[in-house]
């Protein structure tokens, strides 16, 4: 939980940010953009330049609806990411609606003697089986793992944002992560 002097430089920021201060919101976006961000990157299953469209767009909404929040003494990445999961709600849409195909990720550069290619390509593919991991948990399950672990939050402030307990946040953590230990100790014994 931020403490007392945390919270009101954040509060203070976006007041001046709601008043039309631009340099107010930069602040507020250098410091809650990577939670954001992770929190997106984990949940579309890896795509960067995806991800960082929709936090960007987050973050568009963030400032149009700025005028919108009111500071109840909660950490705002609750209001953050509940404007992330809303975007990301509206990117399928668009997405199914649209009925493209993705397209192959081209930041893997075979031809770069300088890029050792075994190590990012294993890299790559652990991120890939982690993903598709999280894809087979419940939305809850999803949620709670992609802001604990990615999105840094602590049970309290994601209790907050999903409106549980902090005894069912542990219950959904505790759950989510030993299917995805079964799920990499099965991967592992298969290779």
């Amino acid at each position: 939980m931020k403490s007392e002097r945390e919270h009101k430089e954040i509060s203070e920021l976006i007041s001046s940010a709601k008043a039309g201060d631009s340099r107010a919101f930069d602040s507020i976006y250098r410091q809650y953009f990577t939670p954001v961000y992770r929190y997106i990157f984990i949940r579309i299953g890896g795509n960067r330049a995806e991800a960082e469209d929709i936090a960007q767009n987050t973050f568009v909404k963030i400032f149009k609806n700025l005028v919108h929040f009111e500071d109840r003494g909660k950490n705002p990445l609750t209001y953050f990411f509940t404007v992330a999961r809303t975007t990301l709600i509206d990117h399928y849409r668009k997405k199914r609606e649209q009925n493209f195909s993705d397209l192959p990720d081209e930041s893997f550069d075979v031809a770069d003697p300088s890029v050792d290619n075994e190590a990012v390509f294993d890299r790559n593919l652990r991120v890939t089986e982690a993903v598709e991991a999280m894809e087979e948990l419940t939305e809850d399950q999803r949620t709670v793992i992609s802001l604990r672990f990615f999105g840094e939050r602590t049970t309290i402030e994601i209790a907050e944002a999903m409106g549980k307990s902090e005894d069912a946040v542990r219950q959904i953590q505790s759950r989510g992560l030993r299917f995805l230990s079964q799920k990499v100790k099965k991967s592992n014994i298969q290779e």
